[in-house]
Formats: structure tokens, sequence, C-alpha cells
């Protein structure tokens, strides 16, 4: 950390829990800079031990490597992954060219040999960047005239590319990751010289400075010892200074924001300086090193002994100047040549090099101080950064296109995973094997081994009835020979079984139907009848096994309890994958890949209590989850979570009174329909649509969320933490009424083609169409440049509108606003808003009713 510090926190064998403050005594930046450092090993130890070196989390992770529609670059989705303790954040879905921290990455293919068939490991790189003002101008307040108080720490990833491993697999990649620098450092102060004339004055020992001191040395170039530069400061390199422009001629001088503080902190005429900006920080590449000749005050230039390289360092970049204080014995670039030693720095500070492969950026910082000539003493320390983390994301294989290019595909996706507590299954445990030897690794791979061990009793292990064996041919005649009360298991080996009838469940109960996974299928002739019908059913289990239909559906439920299909493969690309028609207690459809016109449908006349559908892949050509409710029906607890959905979207014809019905976690990719969609909602309803992913930059939606009619006054909508990316409107709510509550907070919506990219409430100037509507904290963007309309519009009779961000493609007219706020308002709060084009308040009655405060316009 190049900041202007105390001292730097260092690791401390005592391993501090926390520092304390004494009333009455000087406060320093070093102390609570180590409780900063010991906050900082204390979660990241807490999380390295509870997520294991990295890993992703199931709900909302990231990083997952895709391939580009060309096939020849990478994507990377959006989301949280931690690697060693870190997390590291994605915003939004990138690619591997377009990725935020490496601006210059590394070439996938171009200018290799050997590339077709080749297979590389895709790695995440982390670690954590000193930031200051002249890196980051917004750390600086206008209220302190431009003088910088704090800095910053800030974690940085990378995704790059280690080539030609080898038919391996993730955990067995040769040469990863990276090994360490080799470079050592031991920081010394001259000793008291002897002296045989007893007569004579001998200067003390020690640091002999007159000021308090940290010295910093950071190596330069790279390299052995002999071969690698470095250099040195002794105010650990934090006398810096932000480019303002680089003069087109002469080339050998550019212009300065500031020449520093004072005099000491500032440049001087045969100063060692080196240019360098974020391009080359990120890179790890060195700055370019130059002598100042001329300082000039009052234009702020200074003149270099030497012309800046043309094009390789850029303002916009947070170009900047940093001042080393290294004097004798440099090279022409101003650098020392690393060597046993010792070098003397200066005032009696000493130091030796040792070790081999330095890194450009390896660096070491110690402290000298006045009061008894002290000196931190480094003995053979290793550097004290850049401190790497990395962790694997996956290995891709090369191709041969056929035109002189090559596509990659994705050989195996690395990154760990975890559930959130509150979702750990028998899937999450592992356990020890040694004894059982079930060829399992999880505890629900091992039960399922254990249910398919055959014994003379049963002849299928758990098995009841056997698909296939002693003549049962038909899944009817299967359920026909299981006990009416204690029911059974009827097990569906590896192969392909053709039905030609409908199978009736009727007041059954305890039934497991359990496969192989998708090599035990049935084939279902069937077209006018379901392949399962259950009536008044309870405790039906559907477990790991195929059903293929051709235009008929697989499962009506008229009425039951405790129905749970589980980890089954579902093709019906013409018909009803699920409908449920009666009172249905507690239906789960979990972990299940479903291809079929309709995936789940709630009919008219049924009242559903626990209805769970998570982790599936679900793509219907029509509505994925369709609910044909009435006003009196039953909807309470229904949770669709964690699922990839293609193709279409949640249709909601009315939510009854007191639904609860809860939409989280998926990532929905629709066409040409919205991704949830609301017709009415009764009164005390509640729908809450948060953490998904709805559309994306390759294949965006039609619309997001939309609610075509009326919201009864009691009525609650949440949209909450949802990345929307959409061709038409991101948010539609069309409610008639004037009534119901919407909370729309912490979302990212964006709209290519459509302006609004948020309409609640109807048109602004017409009667509201919601009671109240909070929205905080939403960015908002749109890429089109449209006719004089709102990018965000707020039809409320009560509003609150908060800390958020609008962004669109219109310059300042006018004309056009970016938040739009109705003329009939009761009452309207719009604080810390940022937008381009501002908020539009007009017509909002008596200023008691309104609070407009600290918004801005950029």
């Amino acid at each position: 950390m190049k900041g202007d510090f105390t001292r730097i926190p260092a690791e401390r064998a005592r391993r501090y829990a926390a520092v304390l403050m004494q009333q009455g005594r000087v406060q320093l930046d070093a102390d609570w800079n180590e409780q900063v450092a010991i906050r900082d090993r204390l979660e990241q130890l807490a999380a390295t031990d509870l997520i294991g070196p990295a890993g992703a989390p199931e709900v909302g992770g990231g990083f997952a490597v895709g391939i580009s529609a060309d096939g020849q670059d990478l994507t990377l989705s959006a989301g949280r992954m931690y690697v060693e303790g870190l997390l590291c954040e994605l915003e939004e879905e990138a690619t591997y060219t377009t990725q935020p921290y490496l601006p210059v990455p590394e070439a996938l293919t171009e200018g290799d040999t050997g590339v077709d068939g080749r297979t590389d490991l895709v790695y995440l790189d982390v670690w954590q960047r000193h930031v200051t003002a002249v890196e980051d101008p917004e750390l600086l307040d206008p209220a302190l005239n431009g003088l910088d108080t704090t800095t910053r720490l800030q974690t940085v990833w990378q995704v790059r590319v280690l080539k030609g491993v080898g038919d391996v697999t993730c955990d067995a990649v040769a040469g990863f990751p990276p090994t360490a620098s080799g470079a050592q450092l031991t920081s010394d102060a001259v000793a008291t010289p002897d002296e045989d004339d007893p007569c004579a004055v001998v200067a003390a020992g020690g640091y002999r400075g007159v000021e308090n001191r940290l010295y910093r040395v950071e190596i330069h170039g790279g390299g052995d010892l002999g071969a690698a530069s470095w250099k040195w400061s002794r105010d650990n390199g934090a006398v810096l200074f932000a480019v303002e422009e680089f003069v087109a001629a002469p080339a050998d001088q550019l212009r300065l924001r500031s020449l520093g503080r004072d005099l000491v902190l500032t440049l001087r005429p045969k100063d060692w300086v080196e240019i360098l900006d974020d391009a080359s920080e990120l890179g790890f590449a060195p700055g370019f090193m130059a002598r100042v000749e001329e300082v000039n005050p009052a234009t702020r230039i200074v003149r270099l002994d030497r012309d800046l390289p043309a094009g390789t360092f850029a303002v916009a970049r947070n170009a900047r100047v940093r001042r080393w204080d290294q004097v004798l014995d440099v090279d022409a670039d101003g650098l020392l040549t690393t060597g046993a030693g010792p070098f003397d720095l200066e005032d009696g500070v000493q130091v030796r090099l040792a070790g081999g492969d330095y890194r450009s950026g390896d660096h070491w910082s110690f402290a000298a101080r006045t009061a008894g000539g002290t000196l931190d003493q480094l003995t053979d320390a290793p550097p004290q950064g850049i401190r790497h983390h990395y962790a694997p994301l996956a290995l891709i294989r090369w191709a041969d296109a056929g035109d002189g290019s090559f596509t990659a595909t994705v050989v195996e996706d690395c990154r760990a995973t975890f559930p959130p507590l509150t979702g750990i299954c028998a899937d999450d445990v592992c356990y020890d094997n040694t004894v059982c030897d079930l060829a399992a690794g999880t505890v629900q791979e091992a039960i399922e081994a254990l249910c398919q061990r055959e014994s003379p009793a049963t002849r299928g292990g758990l098995c009841t009835v056997t698909l296939g064996v002693d003549g049962v041919d038909d899944l009817q005649q299967a359920v026909d020979q299981l006990p009416v009360e204690q029911g059974g298991c009827i097990c569906i080996p590896a192969g392909v079984f053709l039905q030609r009838e409908p199978v009736f469940l009727r007041g059954r109960k305890s039934i497991t139907i359990e496969g192989c996974g998708p090599a035990s299928a049935i084939e279902y002739e069937g077209t006018d009848l379901p392949l399962f019908t259950l009536e008044r059913s309870s405790d039906i289990l559907l477990h790991r096994f195929a059903m293929r239909c051709s235009s008929g559906g697989v499962a009506t439920l008229r009425g039951g309890s405790r129905i749970r299909t589980v980890d089954c493969t579902i093709e019906c690309r013409q018909g009803i994958a699920f409908e449920a028609l009666r009172d249905i207690d507690h239906l789960t459809v979990e972990g299940c890949f479903v291809s079929a016109r309709q995936a789940l449908v709630f009919g008219e006349g049924s009242s559903l209590n626990g209805v769970f559908v998570r982790g599936n892949f679900l793509q219907a050509s029509e509505q994925v989850v369709q609910s044909v409710q009435r006003v009196d029906d039953r909807l309470v607890h229904v949770r669709i979570e964690g699922n990839t959905i293609e193709g279409s979207g949640v249709l909601l014809e009315s939510l009854p009174v007191g639904a609860d019905v809860t939409i989280a976690g998926n990532r929905i990719s629709q066409r040409d329909k919205p991704a949830v969609q609301l017709m009415t909602m009764g009164d005390r309803a509640l729908l809450t649509v948060t953490e998904n992913q709805i559309g994306t930059l390759d294949d965006p939606a039609g619309q997001g969320v939309v609610v075509e009619k009326q919201m009864a006054p009691e009525a609650m909508l949440v949209l909450q933490g949802n990345r929307v990316v959409t061709v038409r409107e991101a948010i539609v709510v069309r409610s008639s009424e004037g009534s119901g509550e919407l909370h729309v907070n912490a979302n990212v919506l964006r709209s290519l083609e459509s302006i609004p990219v948020v309409s609640i409430g109807g048109n602004i100037g017409e009667e509201p169409g919601i009671a109240h509507v909070l929205f905080n904290n939403n960015q908002v963007y749109t890429d089109r440049l449209p006719e004089d309309r709102c990018t965000v519009q707020l039809n409320a009779a009560r509003l609150v509108v908060m800390g958020n961000y609008v962004a669109d493609r219109r310059e300042g007219d006018p004309r056009r606003t970016s938040i739009c706020l109705p003329r009939e308002a009761q009452a309207a709060t719009a604080i810390g808003n940022v937008s381009r084009n501002g908020v539009n308040l007009e017509g909002l009655l008596t200023p008691p009713r309104m609070i407009v405060i600290n918004n801005a316009v950029f």
C-alpha cells in the first residue's frame, strides 16, 4: 500500500483480536489500520474455513465460464464467488475480452501454434489493490477544497488462461496455482564503527535521520538476483501526482493537477519519477522511468530528460507520476540492480537482497524512527505484496472451425458451489465411504445405492415391484400389485419401457416410482389423457426416471397431499407437464429437466397450499408456470426458486385473496413474453420477485415484470435485487384502481429499445394507478434515443423515490426527463437520485406534501 502511513500493519505471532482505544491518548493511523487488518484477517479466515479455498453460492453464484456465439470468446456469468475468503463480484455478464479489471487480456488463440485439440485452464486471479484519490478522484470531497482524507482497499480479480494443460481434471493441473516470488530482503542499520583512537568522536550507530520515515523497497523489472532492478522511497512511495495533460509537443513534458501539499512533498529537478496508469498497474507492467529536468510552478508543467512513449499512458486511465528517492549508483533509467549487497539507502539504513525469481511489484516497507535510531528489522523476509489468490473456473478445449479460426467448448466447470444454510440437502452432505463401499459421494447417493441393493426377500432391494420382472410390463399393472394400505416402491431399471395406456392413482398413498436416472425411460403413446392421473392421493414420489410423451401431458392432479417429482427428465413438448385441478397440499417439483408446452398449470378452482418449484431446468413454448385462479381460491406459500427458465415465463392470471407467491433466484430467458406476468391481485395478496436474472445481452427478454389490470387495496408487490435486460419495458404496472403497494428496490433494469424502461401506475397526468410506490436504490439504463418521454414513469398517490441512478443516452434536453412523477400525487419524496436529465416534479401539490433534496444531474 503506497499511502501516507505511519507504518504498515504486519503479521503478528500474538494474533490480536482487536485494537482498543484508551482515554486521553494520541490516535495514530497505524492503530486503526491495524484494526482493519485484524478484521480482514479474521473475516477471510472464517470465510475460508466455512467455504473452502474457493466457492460460488448455488443461488447468486457467478463466474461460470461459457462460450460466445462465435465460439472464439469466453462468457462470464454475473454473480459472486469467494476465493480464499475474498469476495469477488461481477455485476453484469461479461466476456473474457471485456472483463473490467484486465484492460489488455492475453489473446486466447491468436499467434499460437498447435491450438487444435488444446485444453486450457481458465482461472481467477484475485488480490487487493490500494486506491488513493489520484486513482479515484471521487474520493475527494469538494467541501474540503480538494484535500484527500482516506484511501481504499479494492478487491481486484482477473480471469486468466493457462494454456496447454493437457488431458487433466480441474484438480490435477500441473503448474497451477502459480508459484510465489522467491525474493527476500533484510533491513538493517549501519553499526557504530570501531575506532582505535580513544580521543576520536564516533557517530552513533543505527538510523541517523532527523525525521521519522516509512521506507519502501520495490522491484521494478523482474528477473533473478543480479538481473532484476529495484527502487526505493523514504515516504512509502506515497508522493504521487495526477497527470492533467500530456503535452502534445514537445513529448518530454506533462502537466500535473497539483505539485503537492508543500515544498517537501513536491517535485524538484533531478528527481527520478515513474509514469504509469491503471492499464500498466493492472497488467503488472513497470512504469516508465525518467528524470525531472525542470518544474514550472505557474503552469504545473514538468519537463523530463526523455520523451514519453506515445500512446502508452492516458489521462482517462488515471495517469500518474510517482516520485522515487534513489540517487547514487543508479543506471540510465534511475534504477538499482539487485545483488547481495548490502546497499546503503541513506542515514545509516541498509538492505540486503537474496533469493530469486523477483517479480515486478514485489515490495517491502519498514519504519525508521529518530528516537533511539531504531529501524524495523526484516530478516530474509518474503515480499509483503502483491499477495495473489487463485481459483480454477473451467477447462476449455479448442477445435479447428475450418475457416482459419478456432472455437472452444467447456470441458469441465471447475467451480465448487455451496448451498445456503437453509437449503442444505442430502445431496450436499458427504460421508465416509470406507466401510460401506457404496460408490457414492453424498448421503443422497448412498441412500439411493442402498435402495438398489438386492436381497432375497425383495428381489430389488427395497423395490416392492420391478418393472420388466415377472411379467410386469405396464405401470398400471405395477401400481395395482402394491398393497392399498401400505403402498410400496416401483423400480424402473435402465431401459426404455413403452406405456400405451394412462396410469391412475385413486386414493392411493405412500407410493414411490423410482428409476436409475435418465437411463430409465417411460415412452407414453397415449394422446387424450396424461400419463399419470392422481386423485386424492398422498405421499407420492416420482424419482429419477425419464417420461416422454408425444402429445398428451405427464400428470394431472385432482386433490391430494405431499406429491413430489424429483430429479426426473420430462419431454412433452405438445402437452402440459403438471396440471393441478383440485385442492393440493404440498406439491414439489425439484431438480428436473422439463421440456413441454406448459410446465406447471394451476387450474381454476384449485386451492394450493405449499408449492415448491426449485432447481429445475424448465423449457416451455407457451408458459412455464400458469396460474388460472379465482378470487375465492387458495394459493398459499408458492415458491418458484433457483430455476433456469427458457422460452417463456410465469403467468399469474389472478392471485387470490391472501396469496403468498415468491419468485426468487431464477434465470429467465424468454423470447417475446413477459418474464413474470400478473393480471390481478386480491386483498392481502403478496407477490415477491427477488434476485432473478431476466434476459441476457445475447438473448434479451421481451418484457420483465408486467401487471396488467389491478391490485386490490391491501395487495403488495415486491421487486427486489433483480437484474433485467429487456427489449421492451423492464417493469410495467398498469393497475387501474389506484390501490395496492409496490416496492421496487435495488434492481438493475435495462431496456435495449423501449422508453419508458419503468412504467408504474399508467401515464403521467392520468388518475394514479397505484396507492403507494417505493422506488429506491435502483439502477436504470436505456440504449434508445427516444421521443420526449420519461425513462422512469411513476404514477402513484404517494411516492418515495430515493437513491436511484438513471442513465440514458439522451443529452440534457429540458423536454426530456429521466424520472417523471405525477401531477396528482398526494405526497412525494425524492432524495439522493442521480440521473442524466433530472427528476420532473412539475404539477405536484403544495410544498408541505413533497420533499426534494440532494438529487443530482450528470
